[in-house]
């Protein structure tokens, strides 16, 4: 039988091919070997400590970028989130309230009415986020130029500027999720072309004994990948924190418990500290949990305090700085030791 169009097994590398467009399937394999690879090194035998030492590394490198890409997805999400509940305010508050303020001085159907609203409110509801963002601006123009409308041209203008903020903030994070998802792909490759390397070993080691090699991959995880797929993570909270005060995470008051695990970023320049107290008004205990700036640290929150304690506190002690921070919650499993 002719080769010419036979694809050996073999000579596919199954871990790529089984996590191309799944990153959290990958992150749940390369983990498994990871742990096992550890379990038999710590027996001593070489193979397997060189195996584990040059696994190890790829495997906290694969795991620390799949951490900030969630992160991004999840904070993109979010703003993605405050955009739409923008318009839905625009739409059910602030036009109602804008066109019962021209009417006042416009009749419906004045020729000053129609250019102000050319394509009347529901225009406002069609089209691209640009181009409903771009009509706000030209109603804010048009309004402007009436004297007798020039509180209803403050408020326009500001609404406008909001949207237009809500926006570019969201297409920024849009970059930052098609960066750091180009940086994971390369390390999934990465890891898997060295998963692929790592069967060669198992396979020459275990030449008289191939069922032993089964024992260090997850196979039920590659039979089972169309049940995984890739989470967003849940982000609560995110903003900043004036020199010298405290925040409560309003959104996780008395929603949190002794295992809830929390992704935390201190997306600024000055450390943050957390911890959990009865009452917000709690004064700053003596054991807390720093997070570094520009660090992403995943803490439980038995470790932020008592476990009867309903808030969630972040400080910032520097008296001089403004803190930064984003807060999520972890559903997608990461170990704290391989995003130090």
């Amino acid at each position: 039988m002719s080769s010419k169009g036979y694809v050996w097994h073999f000579s596919q590398n199954q871990f790529a091919n089984a996590s191309r467009n799944n990153f959290k399937l990958m992150n749940l394999l390369s983990a498994d070997h990871n742990s096992k690879l550890a379990a038999e090194a710590q027996i001593g035998e070489a193979l397997f400590v060189d195996m584990y030492n040059t696994f190890d590394p790829v495997r906290k490198g694969y795991n620390l970028d799949y951490a900030k890409w969630l992160e991004a997805k999840g904070m993109y999400k979010a703003q993605t989130m405050r955009l739409i509940l923008g318009f839905e305010k625009l739409l059910d508050n602030k036009i109602p309230k804008w066109d019962a303020q021209i009417q006042a001085v416009f009749i419906e159907r004045s020729p000053e009415y129609v250019a102000i609203f050319p394509g009347g409110r529901t225009a406002f509801r069609r089209g691209a986020y640009d181009t409903r963002i771009s009509r706000l601006y030209r109603m804010f123009l048009v309004v402007s130029k009436h004297e007798e409308l020039k509180d209803t041209s403050k408020e326009v203008e500001a609404f406008y500027n909001i949207l237009n903020d809500i926006r570019e903030k969201q297409q920024a994070l849009e970059g930052v999720v098609k960066r750091t998802s180009s940086i994971l792909e390369k390390s999934r490759i990465k890891i898997a072309q060295l998963m692929y390397k790592n069967l060669a070993k198992l396979m020459d080691h275990f030449a008289s004994e191939p069922e032993e090699i089964q024992r260090f991959f997850d196979l039920q995880l590659i039979s089972n990948k169309a049940a995984i797929s890739d989470d967003d993570p849940i982000i609560v909270a995110e903003g900043d924190i004036e020199p010298e005060s405290k925040i409560n995470i309003d959104a996780l008051t008395a929603k949190f418990n002794a295992d809830t695990e929390l992704v935390v970023h201190n997306t600024g320049d000055v450390p943050i500290e957390l911890y959990t107290t009865e009452l917000p008004s709690d004064p700053v205990p003596g054991r807390t949990i720093t997070v570094e700036p520009e660090k992403l640290s995943l803490i439980n929150c038995s470790e932020l305090g008592a476990e009867e304690n309903l808030y969630l506190i972040v400080f910032n002690s520097s008296a001089e700085k403004t803190a930064s921070y984003s807060i999520g919650v972890n559903h997608y499993g990461i170990n704290q030791e391989e995003i130090k």
